[in-house]
């Protein structure tokens, strides 16, 4: 049985893979590349099983009497990108800073006809992207969450509501509407992400759908 000082230095570097891991990911998406994006996830969740693996004992608490293993929430990029030819008008569109590589303005958020739109800018191609979330998959991830928020009590990670899809809803829903859902949510304060933990999500979410719908 490996000792303290082993089992910490192998949680050490599983954590260090896997931010070697979401880094791949993000520069994946940037440039849409589909099928990277999908092996870097699959290697994200085989990592965090194997950090899953480690379970502390009282050898393992250190000093203040925290567990020397730190939980590992598995992290994916908001969303895959799909580049478009044609701009939309974005009047009325949510707006928020970029994320720390991304150009100003991006991500947008716009609904027109029932449909959530997600517009974003490909750093490959130089030129906008879009994500279409109908009405009725907005909805159904909100319920979600809110079923979600009753047995978390701790911060939700995005792979967590991917993961609580039924066959049948994940057939329909697409990953990256969960994600693009999130990220709306996110950017109007209606969730609050928690570090690399995941995100706190209010347990009334479901009630609020109408509200939450941008206008």
């Amino acid at each position: 049985m490996a000792s303290t000082s082993y089992n910490n230095r192998l949680v050490e570097l599983i954590r260090k893979a896997e931010s070697g891991v979401q880094k791949v990911i993000a520069d994946a998406a940037g440039d849409g590349d589909y099928d990277a994006i999908e092996k870097a996830r699959q290697i994200a969740i085989e990592l965090k099983q194997l950090a899953d693996g480690f379970t502390p004992t009282a050898s393992d608490m250190v000093g203040d009497g925290t567990a020397a293993k730190k939980s590992l929430a598995v992290r994916r990029v908001d969303a895959t990108e799909m580049p478009v030819k044609t701009n939309l008008n974005h009047v009325g569109s949510a707006r928020r800073k970029p994320q720390r590589g991304g150009k100003v303005g991006y991500p947008r958020f716009e609904a027109r006809n029932g449909t959530l739109y997600r517009i974003g800018w490909s750093k490959k191609q130089k030129k906008e992207y879009v994500h279409k979330v109908p009405r009725s998959s907005f909805d159904t991830i909100i319920d979600l969450l809110g079923r979600i928020s009753v047995e978390f009590d701790t911060p939700v990670p995005a792979e967590s509501v991917i993961d609580a899809l039924d066959d049948d809803t994940r057939e329909s829903i697409p990953t990256y509407q969960v994600y693009a859902v999130m990220m709306y949510l996110r950017q109007i304060d209606a969730i609050k992400q928690a570090g690399r933990d995941g995100y706190h999500i209010p347990a009334d979410i479901s009630q609020r759908k109408d509200t939450l719908w941008p206008s």
